[in-house]
């Protein structure tokens, strides 16, 4: 039949047809005529038909129970280029399998130059040493991956034939190549280029779409194994550069940050330009299922043509604004970098810091033995200006909170220039909030504290000035006694060394002043008891000198009234004394009320503080529920997308079933149909 291969198969449909409707109207089986086709196969791809002895057409004739057999062209020549398969049988089901069969597998074979003479009998002819030249096509080399164009140098070197490009025919889709060399280095290094471009051929995202994965939520919750849980995803092409980042450094860090192992797989190198297959291996299923969610939100579904229908991807850092004409409008800001000391406690939730501020990422260090650990940030200015502001408050109260203070802010580069499982932004945005509206709470305690501690101080000070006024006046008054009298020599001397043991005291400074009022309250009580004697003495002494002649009865009296004198000194001394205990009493009394009234503040502080960490300990466990909940639904969501997939699969095979049912029993009908006709034309002519 001359006709194109879609022609060709449709006449060959037609032509079964009838065969099939005269095949069901013969009941007698013996007298079922033979069938035989015969199929035109390209030179190159006759081996990958017949097999390695034979192999694969014998399995053709034991499946579809036919006589498969190569042509010589003895009797009718063979087209040159072609090999010649004939097929014989009596079931016309068979011969059609077959067929179908072969021709499926010509098409999967690949080869460089399919209408050339045949390799084999080319090799047995001339010799393996035989000079020889071919030529063949191969696709542009802009398609192919930077691994494949290794391999394409490696077999050039290594081939011992000799590579000439064809300059004068350059076809659209490829190139033409002449190989030169002995027959079986040609042979060989055709080989190994076919096997090179059927990588080509290969795309791991029309099979992702097409096949389903390998291991499933749900098979790897069925197969309780002993192997960690993993899936396999493809991440396009250019993303999965993004995962990668500049050496590996990105994949690093999200191993750490999301404590999954993540690795490219190598077997679909062919297709760099379509995308990897990504595996991700994790201690458990939630842990797996949360990083490729965070993985595709933010590698996959934020650089989507959705978010940015004007962007070309070049790198992930380093981008071009691109028009849909591909005019240039310019770089992007390029994003800036600053490195933070941080606790490692506040370095665990730095996913909802990115989240909120609008980092592009960031990036952790080693942890350090005192307890902090370095973070590299890289994002905006605004962005990173902000971050370690706040970064700065929370370091800040977390020092305050454990009490470590020692810390030097030459460790803590503030003014170096300078991101989850799938979180949520609300729910990150959430729990910094309520961190921090707890740390505003404490401040506004501290500060409390702290104004009552001032007023309790300004209160002392005014006790003091007050005090110290009464000091004044008492001199003042002593004074003015001392130069009322006249005073004695002694009592001068007396206030001479009192004011410079005063002047000392006051220059020398340093002692309490209760201890001073006990001093001043003392030489008070003294100096007055010497001021009253010596008055009685110089008074007395004054009488003696006037009266010598003065009878017993004088002098009597004058004792009498020396008596009185000091009776009223001692009292008055008694009474002073009294006072001073009163006193002291007072400001003991005193200092024991302010005692207890700071440690019941203080005490009442803490009760506060314990309240604001037990909220802070139960916010912290609602969002792990919350985080728990929304993960279950997650995995629950998938549960039911893998469902609804295998009914949808199992409709379909039922569907495909009932089909082929329905042509069965139509066939039947047929035939049935068929067989009535046949008799009663058989009657009639009879008749």
């Amino acid at each position: 039949m001359n006709g194109t291969e879609d022609e060709n198969d449709d006449r060959f449909e037609k032509i079964f047809k009838i065969l099939k409707f005269a095949e069901e109207a013969n009941e007698n089986e013996k007298l079922r005529f033979k069938i035989s086709t015969r199929i035109l196969i390209p030179n190159q791809k006759c081996g990958y038909v017949v097999g390695r002895n034979g192999s694969t057409l014998k399995r053709i004739v034991n499946d579809f129970n036919v006589i498969a057999l190569m042509d010589g062209g003895h009797s009718d020549p063979v087209p040159e280029g072609f090999g010649r398969l004939i097929l014989k049988g009596t079931k016309l089901d068979g011969i059609r399998s077959a067929r179908l069969q072969i021709n499926y597998m010509v098409k999967i074979a690949l080869d460089l130059n399919p209408y050339g003479p045949a390799d084999g009998k080319r090799i047995s002819a001339l010799g393996k040493t035989a000079l020889a030249e071919e030529r063949i096509k191969v696709p542009l080399f802009s398609a192919f991956s930077e691994e494949q164009k290794k391999q394409f140098r490696e077999i050039q070197r290594t081939s011992k034939v000799d590579f000439i490009v064809d300059k004068e025919d350059k076809p659209q889709d490829g190139r033409y190549l002449v190989l030169k060399g002995e027959l079986a280095n040609v042979v060989e290094t055709k080989k190994r280029i076919s096997k090179l471009i059927f990588d080509l051929r290969y795309s791991p995202v029309e099979e992702e779409k097409t096949s389903p994965p390998t291991t499933t939520f749900l098979s790897s919750l069925d197969d309780q194994t002993t192997t960690f849980p993993s899936i396999d995803f493809v991440v396009p092409y250019p993303n999965f550069l993004g995962v990668l980042g500049q050496r590996g450094e990105r994949i690093q860090s999200l191993r750490t940050e999301l404590d999954v192992n993540l690795v490219f797989l190598g077997d679909n190198k062919a297709q760099y330009n379509e995308g990897r297959t990504l595996r991700i291996t994790g201690k458990t299923d939630k842990k797996v299922q949360l990083a490729k969610l965070f993985i595709q939100r933010e590698f996959i579904e934020k650089w989507s043509p959705k978010y940015n229908n004007n962007l070309i991807y070049v790198d992930l850092d380093r981008r071009r604004r691109v028009d849909n004409t591909g005019n240039d409008w310019g770089k992007f800001v390029e994003d800036s970098q600053m490195e933070v000391l941080v606790p490692q406690e506040i370095a665990k939730i730095m996913i909802k810091i990115k989240i909120k501020f609008g980092l592009t990422s960031y990036q952790l260090h080693r942890p350090r033995p005192d307890g902090f650990q370095f973070v590299c940030l890289k994002g905006s200015n605004e962005a990173l200006e902000k971050a370690s502001k706040h970064l700065d408050l929370m370091t800040a109260e977390y020092l305050k909170e454990n009490g470590d203070g020692s810390m030097d802010n030459g460790e803590m580069n503030w003014s170096e220039e300078s991101e989850g499982l799938n979180g949520d932004e609300e729910n990150g945005n959430e729990e910094v909030n309520i961190f921090m509206n707890g740390n505003e709470e404490r401040n506004k305690l501290e500060e409390e504290g702290r104004d009552e501690e001032e007023k309790e101080n300004k209160e002392e000070k005014e006790d003091k000035k007050v005090e110290e006024g009464r000091e004044e006046e008492k001199n003042e008054e002593r004074k003015e006694k001392s130069r009322g009298s006249g005073g004695s020599e002694e009592s001068k001397g007396w206030e001479e060394e009192k004011s410079e043991e005063e002047n000392k005291n006051e220059g020398g400074g340093g002692k309490n002043d209760e201890k001073e009022n006990e001093d001043k309250e003392d030489d008070e009580f003294e100096w007055r008891s010497l001021v009253n004697i010596n008055e009685v003495i110089e008074k007395e002494d004054e009488l003696e000198e006037e009266d010598d002649d003065q009878s017993t009865l004088g002098g009597d009296f004058n004792n009498e009234r020396r008596e009185s004198f000091t009776s009223e000194g001692e009292e008055a001394i008694r009474r002073l004394s009294i006072d001073s205990f009163d006193e002291d009493k007072r400001k003991k009394n005193k200092k024991d009320e302010e005692t207890k009234t700071k440690r019941n503040k203080e005490e009442k502080i803490e009760e506060k503080k314990s309240l604001f960490k037990d909220a802070n300990e139960k916010r912290k466990d609602r969002y792990i529920l919350m985080m728990d909940d929304f993960l279950e639904q997650m995995s629950k969501r998938e549960e039911a997308k893998d469902r609804e997939n295998a009914l949808l699969r199992r409709q379909v095979q039922r569907l495909k079933n009932k089909i082929f049912e329905l042509e069965a029993a139509q066939s039947v009908t047929v035939n049935k149909r068929t067989q009535k006709r046949g008799k009663r034309y058989n009657k009639k002519n009879k008749c």
